[in-house]
């Protein structure tokens, strides 16, 4: 609080952590000094899937709008390794076509022996194009590899062909272009469908083309839905935040503008160039880190405060689909480890923030955020209040078989501490309490006498199968408009290979990219080590063969990595893994000068 009274500071916050957190960061700092904890490429991609989500005329899908679709075109995900949930969706997905022969004989769906065996290996329209091979690629009627631009170009033909009033896309092959007329007439012909992009490629090309097919198939189709994924668990709540860019607030500590950098959550050296990021520790007097994991940025700090992790706090988050969704602690963290907001709340009021003042507890905080920010202004409805009872009792968090918690601390004392109290929420941290059903926003676990695990979900659905009672929890904070749509027209060049170079795109791996599961050991293990992805051809070119290392450089940065041979990358084209320990980080994609070995 001393520091941060007497000096010039700003605020960096985190695409993993809760709005609440980055919120308070904000508040404490001044809008006008907190900045979005990502590269500037990953802030506009963000920030561009918001504005067509919100402003285009095709409605942003929910995950149970992927599985009822007949039809489902992927432009640039490996959604498998990006968000494996959708790729569940997915694959329920090329069901829908071939179960409509299902309820023509009167099976009923829920008979699924029955339903297979009638069915077979029938599959509905599933278009995949992608820059390797993927693992939904079995399910696919068929594929595209390509560069991201490429990809992007597949695009923009599929919406030309849907929708004549845009200009026809030069220089495609006759291959490409046939390809393209059958998605625009597998996609014509569905009743719902869907288009998947995302932020994993790092080009606005691709997302700009998904955009033009959803929205030239949502004049014709209003049943059309997008989807967009993007990096990290609140990369979406983030980019809804009011904030300045990652690289001005380096440029304004190298400048020496600033005396103090308060960083929450947040490893810059995933978000910046090396380089950039030791000029800017070492320029800054103070660092001070708000983490719950000893990240290459800790290690920079010159005070750590230790923040909860998602089990050890409260907080909301804004998915894929743009639902705000609450979670809960799990349990009562130690006295020394608090969430990173309540952390930036006490300081707050130890120095006179006069806005912090108000807030009492989680509540007084997203009821700011509520008040202050207009992409979130519904986040304080998520959940009931912490004051909410049902017949005057807390929901338990925990199921009746807690009752054993007596042994669970007999090795420091013998006698029960009391209960800890919950000031954030309505759940008790005990078995007792309400055992009905509670809303469904606050549903602790799955459980009910004489049921399965399986079956017990059931008791809390609307029907099999269908929502939850009381709705499914969150509250999403936009949908698609009527609005005719403004079009993207300015289609990417065709790629084309240079001697002595390779285009470098990053590949995503379920194991390994995301920063925090990576930190599991289970999850480690099964990781793959640093390495440099190539096509047969350009192997041959290069005289290198698997596990072979090769030395390259981009934007100054250089690399010397062993070679994995991946037969279904494009020639011309490299692949790096992305958010890998042990790999620096560069924007991508980016061309790769080839040193000589």
């Amino acid at each position: 609080a001393q520091i941060l009274s007497t000096s010039r500071a700003i605020g960096i916050g985190s695409p993993r952590a809760s709005l609440q957190s980055n919120f308070a960061l904000r508040t404490l700092v001044g809008k006008e000094n907190f900045y979005h904890g990502v590269s500037d490429n990953e802030h506009d991609l963000a920030n561009l899937s918001i504005k067509i989500l919100r402003e285009g005329p095709a409605r942003n899908a929910t995950m149970k709008e992927v599985e009822t679709a007949d039809a489902v075109f992927i432009l640039g995900e490996d959604l498998t390794n990006t968000a494996p949930m959708m790729a569940l969706a997915v694959r329920q997905s090329v069901r829908q076509v071939p179960m409509e022969d299902v309820t023509k004989i009167n099976v009923p769906l829920w008979n699924d022996a029955a339903a297979r065996e009638l069915i077979q290996e029938d599959k509905g329209p599933l278009f995949i194009a992608a820059i390797q091979g993927t693992k939904l690629d079995e399910l696919a009627t068929q594929t595209f590899r390509g560069s991201p631009d490429e990809i992007a170009r597949l695009g923009f033909a599929v919406a030309q062909m849907i929708d004549n009033s845009l200009p026809e896309v030069s220089g495609l092959a006759q291959e490409t272009k046939t390809l393209a007329m059958r998605i625009a007439t597998g996609l014509s012909q569905a009743k719902r469908p869907v288009i998947i992009s995302g932020a994993s490629c790092e080009t606005d090309n691709v997302i700009k083309a998904a955009a033009n097919v959803a929205w030239a198939l949502s004049t014709r189709n209003k049943q059309t839905g997008i989807v967009l994924t993007l990096q990290e668990c609140n990369s979406m709540g983030l980019a809804m935040m009011q904030g300045q860019r990652l690289e001005s607030a380096f440029n304004a500590v190298r400048n020496g503008h600033v005396d103090t950098v308060v960083v929450m959550e947040n490893d810059l050296y995933r978000h910046g160039k090396t380089s950039v990021v030791d000029q800017v520790f070492a320029a800054a007097k103070n660092v001070i880190v708000l983490d719950h994991t000893n990240t290459a940025t800790v290690k920079k700090a010159s005070m750590v405060i230790p923040a909860g992790t998602f089990a050890e706090s409260d907080g909301t988050l804004v998915s894929n689909e743009g639902r705000a969704q609450r979670f809960f602690q799990v349990y009562e963290p130690t006295e020394v480890i608090k969430e990173s907001w309540r952390w930036l709340l006490n300081i707050g009021v130890k120095i006179g923030v006069k806005e912090m003042m108000t807030w009492k507890n989680f509540e007084g905080v997203t009821a700011a955020i509520a008040a202050d920010e207009p992409l979130l202004k519904q986040v304080d409805s998520t959940t009931p209040p912490s004051s909410y009872r049902v017949n005057g009792q807390r929901i338990p968090r925990e199921p009746h078989r807690f009752s054993g918690r007596t042994a669970m601390l007999a090795n420091i004392n013998v006698s029960e501490p009391k209960p800890p109290l919950d000031p954030d929420s309505a759940l008790s941290y005990t078995m007792e309490g309400y055992r009905g059903l509670p809303p469904s926003s606050m549903i602790p676990f799955f459980w009910s006498p004489g049921w399965n695990s399986v079956q017990s979900i059931n008791k809390y659905q609307q029907e099999v199968g269908g929502a939850l009672r009381g709705g499914d929890p969150g509250i999403r904070l936009f949908e698609g408009t009527d609005r005719t749509p403004e079009y993207y027209t300015s289609v990417p060049e065709k790629f084309i290979s240079l001697e002595g170079h390779l285009l470098m795109v990053p590949l995503h791996h379920i194991f390994g990219s995301e920063e925090l599961s990576a930190q599991s050991p289970s999850v480690a293990e099964r990781s793959p080590k640093p390495y440099v992805s190539l096509n047969p051809d350009d192997a041959v070119q290069l005289s290198v063969r698997d596990n072979d290392m090769l030395s390259f450089e981009i934007d100054g940065q250089a690399y010397n990595l062993p070679v994995k041979i991946n037969e279904t990358i494009t020639k011309g084209i490299g692949g790096l893994p992305y958010g890998l320990p042990g790999l620096p980080f560069v924007e991508l994609p980016s061309w790769a000068i080839i040193k000589e070995s």
